[in-house]
């Protein structure tokens, strides 16, 4: 979930692009927000929520 300072609520691959639009890369922001992108980023974003407890991380220990 992201809030923006408007108090509007994101969830999902549209909470992840508002997040990446306000950052150095706003370009991939806009293009997961795209209308025609968009469903495959909610596809790819469920995808990786289910899937997070496999996915390797660099410098993390799990204790």
């Amino acid at each position: 979930m992201y809030v923006n300072n408007r108090g509007t609520v994101f969830g999902g691959a549209a909470a992840v692009a508002q997040i990446l639009r306000n950052s150095r890369v706003s370009l991939l922001g806009k293009i997961i927000d795209a209308p025609a992108v968009l469903p495959l980023s909610e596809k790819v974003y469920r995808f990786v929520a289910r899937n997070r407890s496999r996915i390797p991380v660099r410098g993390y220990c799990n204790t």
